[in-house]
């Protein structure tokens, strides 16, 4: 794991400049390798590599980036981790190709030279974003992982080509234009973060997932997908054949992620996924992993007496930290710092607590991430197929009208009902879901359920701004031209190119990156991906619950442990900390800060309506202080 960035010049006038000025760019990423950096400047002074290492394989200089082939004819940076890298090291030791360190990134680097682009990314199973230049040719292949797990930006600008593992390091160029794109940021504030293949600057944009681009020469560039999810529709294997299958892709999935020359721990929220995990590290590896959990002060939102509880029947080493509203507003600075781009998901909060204390113990860290999308985890999937079957009696104006009536009842109507549900059983933000369950029962078709499942402003964004915004709600979900059967791998699919990627994956990343520490992702393996996507919808939703194969799992393994809760995630109790703790921070953010593009008008009546308690305004209010926070950082 590590942080590069890196420039190739076709004919700029100002090459030299940029040269000097990248020593600055990659201590901006310097979180995301702090071991050692290394940097490489071509003979003709054309192109130019920096390099931040976070030593995981080989921790010798033999593992050190920017890293040659071995008769020199290509250069490579490599963010992520090839986890077959084993087997495809004996597959070329068999035809007497020499890889003489224990790293992955020779092995990668030296199979891309004997086997080609193609062949070599149909081989690997891992998560990466790699910049392979081949020197004899002059052309440069920029290359991100299937499931887009490794973030790779990139901008052709002034005769240049830039690339970098975060945005960061390409606008901090001293000649670089931080012109924002509206239509992106109108995308951000409809989301909470941005679900496009674009970024917050004209620019610069990212590199799609399971795709990789080629520059010549002669400047011209090629987009090539590699990899897609398989959409079967004929999968007929029985419950306990499927169950099966589903166990020994996931144990080997995990176990080629426990590949490590230094320590590794889990993360361990209490809930199925991570459990699962746990379990299988423990009882099935046997591996000497450490736990580690965020516990929140407010009852409500603390999983943590969940996974204490695993633990102990476990016998696993198991680490908490206590996440405070005091520790929350010292992270909240942090957030644009890492993120570099505006982010609104709230649960980085936690995200970046649990990864900064995880970070002083272990280089690596296990997480559940993917669990939901893969197996059919989310309470929306739920709403789904409860839509689909009943949506023309939920649809009935009666009951319509109840919950009209509902859903506008202030907050702490819903707190008091809350007082009366054991703490166990509650749900978090209750007033929150009913408002969406509203919202979701006028929808037209699949793709309009999904957006209503997922907008933070949603069609309110375009009275943001001073300038009038036109924009097709439907452009902005990604592949949307691939949902066609009804079933639940419509909202699977989008939630693989949306959702995940661009909100999870990247809270995931930054998260974890910002204190040098690996996150790897069992349930992101695309063999259990295309797996899970592919099953029957009984198979990972039947009578109300979800993750069915999980639960099975858990049943033979930990079966004195009751996993029938609702859904927590990992999230805090925002709309309460911006009442009380963080009030007078998000009233200098709305009321000292304006931007000539945006009209503050329904940000600050949301804001007051807030604060007031008359309704809950959080994710609309922090979508806001997430962009002012970042505008006051990078701009």
């Amino acid at each position: 794991m590590c942080g590069f960035v890196g420039i190739k010049n076709y004919e700029s006038n100002e090459f030299a400049k940029l040269i000097n000025n990248i020593d600055n760019c990659s201590k901006l990423i310097n979180h995301r390798g702090p071991d050692d950096t290394k940097k490489w400047i071509s003979k003709n002074k054309d192109i130019c590599l920096s390099f931040n290492r976070l030593s995981i394989l080989d921790t010798s200089e033999k593992g050190m980036q920017p890293m040659f082939s071995r008769s020199n004819k290509y250069i490579m940076v490599f963010n992520g981790e090839i986890y077959n890298y084993v087997e495809i090291k004996n597959n070329l030791s068999k035809k007497n190709i020499l890889i003489t360190s224990n790293s992955d990134s020779e092995v990668l680097i030296n199979h891309f030279e004997h086997f080609g682009i193609k062949n070599t990314l149909r081989e690997i199973n891992g998560m990466f974003s790699i910049v392979l230049i081949n020197l004899d040719e002059n052309s440069t292949f920029l290359i991100r992982d299937r499931m887009g797990k490794k973030p790779l930006y990139w901008s052709f600008y002034k005769n240049t080509l830039y690339f970098a593992s975060q945005i960061k390091s390409i606008f901090n160029f001293n000649n670089f234009n931080k012109d924002i794109d509206i239509g992106t940021l109108n995308n951000y504030f409809k989301f909470g973060y941005i679900n496009n293949y674009k970024s917050i600057f004209s620019n610069i944009n990212k590199i799609k997932p399971g795709s990789f681009v080629k520059i010549d020469k002669n400047k011209k560039i090629t987009e090539e997908i590699y990899w897609k999810l398989d959409r079967k529709t004929n999968f007929e294997n029985k419950f306990n054949d499927t169950y099966s299958q589903f166990k020994n892709i996931l144990i080997d999935s995990v176990k080629i992620r426990t590949r490590s020359d230094v320590p590794i721990g889990c993360f361990l929220s209490g809930g199925l996924d991570s459990s699962v995990i746990a379990i299988i590290l423990k009882k099935f590896l046997n591996t000497n992993t450490t736990f580690f959990t965020a516990a929140f002060e407010d009852g409500e939102f603390n999983e943590s007496y969940q996974a204490r509880d695993l633990s102990k029947k476990l016998g696993l080493e198991h680490k908490d930290i206590l996440v405070s509203a005091k520790d929350c507003l010292d992270i909240i600075n942090d957030i644009p710092v890492y993120f570099d781009e505006p982010f609104a998901d709230f649960s980085s909060i936690p995200s970046l607590a649990i990864s900064k204390l995880t970070s002083q113990n272990v280089k690596v860290v296990l997480t559940g991430d993917g669990g939901d999308e893969t197996f059919g985890g989310y309470n929306r999937y739920k709403a789904y197929l409860f839509y689909k079957r009943y949506g023309i009696f939920l649809k009935n104006k009666y009951f319509k009208k109840l919950l009209n009536k509902i859903s506008i009842q202030d907050p702490k109507f819903f707190d008091l009902i809350q007082k009366f549900i054991p703490l166990k059983y509650r749900y978090q933000l209750l007033n929150d879901k009913i408002i969406k369950l509203n919202k979701i029962l006028d929808s037209k078709d699949d793709l309009d359920f999904y957006k209503k499942t997922l907008f933070a402003w949603g069609d309110e964004s375009e009275n943001i701004f001073n300038d009038k915004i036109i924009s097709d709600n439907d452009d902005l979900i990604l592949n949307k031209d691939q949902i066609n059967d009804g079933s639940l791998k419509n909202l699977q699919l989008l939630d693989f190119n949306n959702y995940l990627l661009n909100d999870i994956l990247v809270k995931i990343d930054r998260s974890t990156m910002a204190y040098g520490l690996e996150a790897r992702s069992p349930f992101l393996d695309h063999r259990l991906v295309n797996f899970g996507y592919n099953i029957k919808d009984s198979f990972k939703i039947k009578s109300g619950k979800t993750k069915i194969l999980l639960r099975k799992f858990l049943k033979e393994n930990m079966s004195d442990i009751n996993f029938n809760r609702p859904k927590k995630g990992f999230t805090l109790p925002l709309q309460k900390w911006l009442r009380e703790d963080l009030k007078s921070w998000a009233n200098e953010l709305i009321y000292e800060n304006n931007y000539e593009f945006i009209d503050k008008k329904n940000i600050i009546k949301k804001w007051e309506e807030h604060k007031s308690g008359d309704r809950n305004w959080h994710y609309q209010i922090w979508t806001y202080l997430m962009f002012s926070s970042w505008y006051n950082k990078w701009i």
